[in-house]
């Protein structure tokens, strides 16, 4: 779906998606973090609010960064929160398998199942 604004168009995603700080290509926001990058994050929420975006690599990631938010967040919408993000290497390696790169699916539940039982 496609939002037409200005002669320009937006996705809808594109629009959901909270500010954040400038990212550089390739590196996105991994150089402005630096040494402390919670320090870092902890000052950007002032800036942002409590929910912004930065980019780790090319990885766009959501930071929530009050306790209500986060609380929010896991409760009221869960199994939004709860799968894995597609990550080149992890992908690369387990090819989508395993929990740490399925879906929260059934195969999610089923690799679970068999490490807890182990």
């Amino acid at each position: 779906k496609e939002i037409e604004n200005s002669n320009e168009q937006f996705s809808s995603f594109e629009l959901s998606v909270p500010n954040g700080p400038i990212s550089f290509p390739f590196v996105g926001n991994m150089i402005q973090l630096g040494e402390r990058p919670y320090e870092k994050m902890f000052e950007w929420s002032y800036k942002y609010g409590p929910i912004f975006k930065v980019y780790l690599g090319s990885q766009l990631v959501v930071v929530l960064n009050r306790t209500d938010v986060i609380r929010e967040a896991f409760i009221n919408y869960g199994e939004e929160f709860a799968s894995r993000p597609n990550l080149y290497m992890t992908h690369t390696t387990l090819k989508g398998k395993g929990l740490l790169s399925s879906k929260y699916n059934s195969d999610y539940f089923e690799h679970k199942k068999f490490l807890v039982n182990k």
